[in-house]
């Protein structure tokens, strides 16, 4: 794989979890009546992820081509 197909699946899989944080985030709101804090607190795992996912994408530029 080269740096570039490496560079997309990073922003596929930030962009995934970042909306299916959004998600948990909305469903732990609305469906559960979680307080804004303890919904926060549920979506944060997914919510790194994202970051993590984000992070790599940007830092495959760097890798040897």
């Amino acid at each position: 794989m080269n740096a570039n197909a490496l560079r997309r699946i990073g922003i596929a899989a930030a962009i995934f979890c970042a909306s299916l944080s959004i998600v948990v985030f909305a469903l732990l709101l609305l469906v559960q009546h979680d307080s804004f804090v303890e919904a926060a607190r549920g979506a944060a795992p997914l919510a790194i992820y994202a970051l993590f996912g984000a992070f790599g994408a940007v830092m495959t530029q760097y890798l040897p081509r």
